[in-house]
């Protein structure tokens, strides 16, 4: 379990793998021990992330840096803004 925590980072893009939002795309928003606040700015948005077990997601290598950035500085993110860096990535425009 912990080199799996090493590697999961805020603004990460994640694959729900269970529960209704099964095989969503989300985006890390925060790491509280085991679970991780997750939303994808149109079915879940910023305002009532997500909170999953680690255990339930399936990680990517895929880091929105710029989302991760505005995060840890406290910036805000807008519903629209996640969305469509997430719909632009899963069709090919990052």
């Amino acid at each position: 379990m912990i080199m799996m925590v090493d590697k999961i980072k805020v603004g990460q893009l994640v694959y729900s793998k269970s529960g209704r939002d099964k095989t969503r795309a989300l985006v890390i928003l925060g790491i509280e021990d085991e679970y991780a606040f997750v939303a994808d700015g149109k079915y879940r948005k910023i305002e009532n992330p997500k909170c999953k077990k680690l255990k339930h997601l399936q990680f990517t290598n895929t880091n929105f840096s710029l989302i991760s950035n505005k995060i840890i500085n406290s910036e805000a993110i807008t519903n629209d803004f996640l969305w469509n860096t997430i719909f632009e990535y899963l069709e090919g425009g990052l």
